[in-house]
């Protein structure tokens, strides 16, 4: 009998044992799966941030994406803007050297022409003053004649009755003082002493001159009064000469 009962307390001590051992296996393992718990929970409030960040750094991302397209769209316009001017100002630059060449050789014309009129009337000066000097003598001579009572005979220059036909040229020097003017025909154009010409501007008439002294390529020549304009110094450089109809 005693044997049962010990056999029995020794039995109620092992389960008491064993509840005890299973009891605190279970808070142990209830604290751990707490513990668990509790960690996974940390890490899904990591992942949810981690996430969020993930997020908000590709939303920005994008953002910086979107902006950066955009800068290289407008970058890209302002390239073909540039060009398009670049062009444009090159196609212009190219004109205006085109029209530069042009100038410049109308400038250069202009003074080839000016240096050939430069010297056309520094021979025609040389002329003209060789002229002057030759009235003066001849002025001179009249006094002195005049002076010891000679009488001279009046020289009257006719015209010729053969005029040529289609001689064109034009006045190249004025001379008021002397009423005598130089113009660009001569022997080799087939003019000759007393020849009469017309002074033309606009094909209008100015007036009637005289071959007076008749060279190779000029020739001296005097202003008619009669049919002459009334307008004082009416005949002027450059005014064409041409045979009368």
């Amino acid at each position: 009998m005693q044997t049962k009962i010990k056999i029995t307390l020794f039995l109620l001590s092992a389960i008491g044992i064993i509840f005890l051992l299973s009891t605190i296996n279970l808070s142990i393992n209830i604290k751990m799966e707490r513990e668990e718990k509790e960690k996974i929970k940390n890490e899904l409030l990591q992942t949810v941030k981690e996430k969020r960040a993930i997020k908000k750094d590709l939303e920005e991302m994008t953002k910086a994406k979107i902006d950066t397209q955009l800068k290289l769209d407008e970058q890209e316009r302002q390239a073909k803007v540039l060009e398009a001017k670049i062009d444009s100002e090159r196609k212009q630059r190219g004109v205006l050297t085109a029209e530069l060449k042009k100038k410049k050789e109308k400038v250069e014309e202009l003074l080839t022409k000016l240096e050939k009129r430069k010297q056309k009337e520094s021979k025609l000066s040389k002329l003209l003053n060789k002229i002057k000097q030759e009235k003066g003598k001849l002025v001179l001579q009249l006094k002195e004649r005049e002076k010891k009572g000679i009488i001279l005979d009046k020289i009257v220059v006719r015209p010729k009755e053969f005029c040529p036909v289609g001689l064109r040229g034009e006045v190249l020097i004025v001379n008021d003082e002397f009423n005598f003017l130089m113009i660009d025909l001569g022997e080799k154009d087939g003019l000759s002493a007393g020849t009469i010409l017309g002074v033309y501007r606009d094909r209008e008439l100015l007036g009637k001159i005289r071959a007076e002294e008749v060279y190779s390529n000029i020739s001296e020549a005097a202003v008619l009064p009669v049919g002459l304009r009334e307008e004082k110094n009416i005949i002027s450089e450059g005014d064409e000469v041409r045979s009368l109809k």
